[in-house]
């Protein structure tokens, strides 16, 4: 061993030269005392890597749920509030697409989304009164558990 902590090994050039008594026939080189350390530190940094990719992910996922619970507790406490207005007034506290988009900010992908994963959102259309074809998609609060 050497104070580096490499072994000094030295191989035959030539079949019949014997280790240490033909110098001239031998080449001399260094290497690492076990080349299991240099597999051990690759696969160290390797899930390493692979940890710090994994929290990343792990991160990104949590935020995207946290702020779509947002955008969803945002969207059920307008509804609430209009359906409550409504009913004060004697209508039915429906909401268009345009007037969520206008009033909470959200986008018609997200109001969407959540309308589909929230249970205290109903999605309702009304009818064309000249084909009484459904022509829009109306959202309103309902009171579930």
């Amino acid at each position: 061993f050497t104070s580096s902590g490499c072994v000094k090994n030295t191989i035959p050039v030539k079949a019949g030269a014997q280790l240490g008594k033909d110098k001239d026939q031998e080449m001399t080189y260094w290497i690492f005392e076990d080349l299991d350390t240099i597999g051990n530190m690759a696969a160290i940094g390797a899930f390493a890597i692979t940890s710090i990719g994994a929290g990343v992910g792990i991160f990104g996922y949590f935020s995207y749920r946290c702020e779509f619970r947002k955008k969803r507790l945002a969207l059920e406490k307008y509804l609430a509030s209009e359906l409550r207005k409504a009913q004060d007034s004697g209508r039915l506290g429906q909401k268009s697409m345009l007037n969520i988009i206008r009033h909470v900010g959200l986008t018609e992908d997200e109001i969407l989304k959540i309308s589909f994963s929230s249970k205290k959102i109903d999605r309702k259309t009304s009818q064309d009164v000249t084909d009484g074809f459904a022509d829009r998609l109306l959202f309103v609060y309902v009171d579930k558990e």
